[in-house]
């Protein structure tokens, strides 16, 4: 059989599922620029009516607007003047600083400023600013009323809702009502204080304040006066006016403060004064009671303080010194007895006496070597030696005695000149704080005086420059009366309204193309497809008055694209497999995508190449083969299946005149199709098929409603995979292939059914086929 045929020329949808198993998903959304061109150029009367729609738009609100003129003025801030050379040293609050300029803008747009412009100007007499003065409105017509009656119903709606559903009841008390009247009035008073300054301007200043810009130039000193006004006579008079009032009111305020500087410099001479005279008979006072005539002055005291505090210090020093003398004395007497005491002291006596015992003593050691140690004469000499030792004694304590009395007297001399250093201190601090004292005064005096002069010589300076004061700034340039309106500017308005037209139609053409979920391109099939390739696009079909039927249109040269796109189809398919027994099965995911017309143009193809071929419709739920070629649906496909007779198929099926090939449509009503196509009976007809045509063309169900083509693709050679152009569904044609994934079968090619022939890449809606 040809089952059996060269594995070579032969590939099953089975074998094929793993050619494109290692292909990389990519789900991402890519656009190229030749896919921007291509929507744009789908798009092209979109985006040409949304860019008309905004240019007249635009050109309608620009001829229904009143044109407006912009006068601008100039002034200069900063200017100085020798008063402010005069007082500014002493109030530096009076200069007028460029760091202020702002506040300078927040004055000339103050209400209170602007309404001295207002009365300058009689506003209350144009139009413009008095509402009064304007002509009776015509009656609003029927939009206009129907909008307004929608605002007020929006407005009581929810004024309804903000409003308290049990409000407090009131009280009815006399003194109540007073008091809450009190407080209404009050608070009404400090709401309208801004309008009380205004006073009858105010309804004018508004207007005057809504059209008015006072702006900087760049870092300078020079304001730009600007207002707008339908009329240029007005809007240059306005801000001359303002220019001129500003200067005037500048002047006046400098001339007040100047004013007010005076009175105070007034009273404060006068207080002055009166501080300068108490100071002055302070410090006669307090010198007629300072001890500087008593204490004969600084310098002396000084003197006598550093005599005392030398002769305090070599009284304390000879005081120790003497001290040191008698405790050595009275140690050495305790510690080794008077003899050894006096060894250290100064006295012709004693050492008379030492000398005399010294001498007893050699003759008593003459004695005892003469005599013996007995004797009388030796006795006496040790007699006269304990006498002596005794008159020493008594001289040491004497000594003694008298190192006493001269530490006591050193310490009273000590005593005494301490006493009177201290005392001499004490005066001399008294003295040092009554200087301070009298300096304060004097410092008093001075800086009392110095305040009186300054103040004299300010006040003489202010009186004499007050008739040379001068405004601070002054017009630069005045304005014109322009002869151009401002605004509308009509080419730029007119321009800007095509720009946002033309906005507006991209934005609508690339939103509808982001939210657009069908396949309506090459390249967003071929991301769809993984790796599945594209053999054809097939176009629409087209005659002279519109669509025609595509089976007619094959070798018309107007539709010479439908017919080499069949025949590439045809050729990719067919060139090098095996030459009869040949199985395509074409399928689409969901249905009226072009698959049974793709499944006849493909048979009228290979028909056209010599092959016999033969159409098998297996949609035994919506059969349509026969009534899209207009012919008898007998003999079916259940005749055949039920048909035990051996005679040739060739000899039972219908051939078709139009496209050549022999047509086996499907007979509906089946209960379980699937049943049928998986039968043994189904296999041994599609077996005797393969015997007696080259070629078998499966129309296949739609994959997504029915799972009938499951057996047909199983059993098919090439699968072809019909996508309808901007009518199949990207989520429907992923779920198709993830079922075709799941059942382990891969579609040989895909074909774009139904292309637009004005774009021959992409694809045109059409609606020639039920599926």
């Amino acid at each position: 059989m040809n089952n059996v045929a060269d594995d070579g020329l032969r590939r099953t949808a089975l074998g094929r599922n793993n050619d494109h198993r290692d292909v990389a998903e990519d789900a991402s959304f890519t656009l190229n620029l030749g896919e921007i061109a291509r929507i744009l150029w789908r798009n092209v009367w979109v985006i040409a009516l949304c860019t008309v729609i905004g240019g007249a738009v635009a050109t309608y609100n620009v001829l229904r607007i009143t044109p407006t003129y912009v006068a601008t003025a100039q002034i200069l801030l900063g200017q100085e003047n020798q008063a402010d050379n005069a007082l500014g040293s002493l109030f530096q609050q009076l200069e007028r600083d460029n760091n202020e300029i702002y506040g300078e803008i927040s004055i000339m747009t103050s209400g209170r400023f602007l309404s001295r412009v207002s009365e300058a100007l009689s506003l209350e007499d144009l139009p413009e600013f008095n509402p009064a003065l304007l002509p009776a409105p015509q009656e609003p017509s029927l939009i206009e009323n129907a909008t307004s009656a929608i605002k007020s119903m929006v407005k009581y709606v929810l004024s309804a809702e903000d409003s308290d559903p049990d409000p407090a009841p009131p009280q009815d008390t006399d003194a109540t009502s007073m008091d809450d009247d009190s407080a209404a009035a009050n608070l009404r008073l400090a709401a309208s204080a801004e309008r009380t300054v205004r006073g009858d301007q105010a309804v004018f200043v508004d207007t005057l304040a809504r059209r008015l810009v006072v702006r900087q130039q760049g870092s300078s000193s020079v304001l730009d006066i600007r207002f707008t006004s339908p009329d240029p006579i007005v809007a240059a008079a306005v801000a001359n006016t303002v220019a001129d009032q500003y200067i005037a009111f500048q002047l006046e305020d400098k001339l007040a403060s100047i004013k007010r500087l005076t009175d105070g410099l007034d009273e404060r001479i006068l207080d002055m004064r009166s501080r300068l005279e108490a100071s002055e008979r302070n410090v006669i006072a307090f010198r007629s009671q300072s001890l500087d005539g008593d204490s004969g002055g600084t310098g002396w005291m000084e003197q006598q303080l550093g005599e005392l505090s030398r002769r305090l210090v070599n009284a304390t020093a000879q005081r120790s010194e003497l001290e040191a003398e008698r405790g050595q004395i009275s140690t050495l007497i305790e510690q080794q007895g008077f003899a050894a005491a006096a060894e250290v002291l100064d006295s012709d006596l004693i050492r008379r006496l030492q000398q005399e015992r010294a001498e007893l003593e050699l003759r008593a050691a003459q004695l005892r070597d003469r005599f013996g140690s007995s004797g009388g004469r030796i006795e006496d000499i040790g007699q006269q030696v304990t006498a002596i030792d005794q008159a020493i004694e008594y001289e040491v304590l004497r000594i003694l005695a008298e190192k006493e009395n001269e530490v006591a007297v050193a310490a009273a001399r000590e005593a005494s000149v301490r006493q009177q250093f201290k005392d001499l201190k004490e005066t001399y601090l008294e003295w040092e704080r009554e200087q301070i004292a009298l300096s304060e005064l004097e410092r008093e005096r001075d800086a009392n005086r110095l305040v009186y002069e300054t103040f004299l010589t300010t006040y003489s300076q202010s009186t004499e420059t007050v008739a040379l004061q001068a405004a601070d700034a002054r017009v630069v340039n005045y304005a014109e009366p322009p002869r151009n309106p401002a605004a509308p500017r009509k080419k730029v308005s007119v321009a800007l309204g095509l720009i946002a037209g033309l906005c507006a139609g991209l934005g609508l053409t690339f939103l509808r193309a982001f939210l657009d979920r069908s396949v309506d391109g090459l390249v967003k099939l071929r991301r769809l497809l993984k790796g599945i390739p594209i053999f054809a696009t097939i176009p629409v079909a087209r005659g002279f008055l519109g669509r025609v039927d595509p089976l007619k249109a094959i070798g018309q040269p107007r539709n010479a694209a439908l017919t080499e796109s069949v025949r590439t189809l045809r050729n990719m398919l067919i060139i090098g497999r095996k030459s009869s027994g040949m199985k395509i099965a074409v399928m689409s995911s969901l249905s009226n995508e072009g698959k049974t017309t793709t499944s006849l143009l493909l048979a009228h193809a290979a028909v056209q190449a010599g092959k016999s071929v033969v159409v098998v419709e297996t949609d035994l739920r919506r059969s349509s083969i026969a009534r899209v070629l207009n012919a008898p649906d007998r003999p079916n496909l259940d005749d055949l299946l039920n048909d035990q007779s051996t005679a040739p198929l060739r000899s039972i099926l219908r051939k078709d005149e139009l496209t050549g090939a022999y047509i086996l449509p499907a007979q509906q009503g089946s209960g379980d199709p699937g049943s049928v196509l998986l039968s043994n009976r189904m296999s041994a007809l599609i077996n005797r098929l393969e015997a007696e045509f080259d070629i078998i063309v499966f129309d296949t169900p739609p994959m997504l409603s029915v799972s009938d083509a499951l057996p047909i693709l199983r059993k098919a050679d090439e699968i072809v995979l019909a996508v309808r152009w901007k009518k199949s569904s990207a989520d429907a044609l992923e779920d198709c292939l993830r079922q075709l994934r799941v059942a382990d079968i891969t579609p040989t090619c895909a074909v774009m059914t139904m292309v637009g022939r004005s774009e021959p890449q992409n694809y045109a809606a059409g609606d020639y086929a039920v599926y």
